[in-house]
């Protein structure tokens, strides 16, 4: 649905308030942009079918996006250069998702690696590291006490 009214939005600017064909784009665009942060507000839904529909405006919204943007990459180009640009915006959104995917591994950490390394004033210099060589259990400072609560063997 969100792709079929994207397609009917802009003419249906352009014809009502006589905005030109681009401002019209950009105008769903940001209409659709606005209409993505439903999703973001699941959490608060207090019943299962208010977070399915909070999800559903969210799915919409990113149809309409889709949409609206290939058409405006049409808009705005030559014909000869309209693969080119569409290819650009693919890449693009490729490389932001996997970004934002690996952005959690490099930032979330548990309370024990956030606090500095045992009782070394300074932060644990593995905690900034990779996930990979934060799993080691090893401390640079060159202290002995195991790095998670998990590892730890008091009496």
């Amino acid at each position: 649905m969100g792709g079929v009214l994207g397609g009917y939005l802009s003419p249906f600017l352009v014809k009502r308030f006589g905005v030109r064909l681009i401002t019209s784009r950009v105008a769903g665009v940001s209409l659709a942009a606005v209409l993505m942060i439903a999703p973001d507000c699941i959490g608060l839904a207090v019943s299962p079918y208010t977070a399915i529909a909070l999800f559903c405006v969210g799915g919409f919204a990113h149809q309409m996006i889709s949409v609206l943007i290939n058409t405006l990459s049409a808009d705005v180009f030559t014909p000869e250069e309209v693969g080119t640009a569409n290819g650009f915006v693919g890449q693009a959104g490729w490389i932001g998702g996997l970004l934002f995917s690996l952005l959690p591994a490099y930032t979330i950490r548990s309370p024990k690696e956030q606090q500095s390394c045992c009782s070394c004033p300074a932060p644990d210099p593995a905690s900034t590291a990779p996930p990979v060589h934060r799993l080691e259990l090893g401390r640079p400072c060159g202290c002995r006490r195991p790095r998670y609560r998990r590892d730890w063997h008091e009496p």
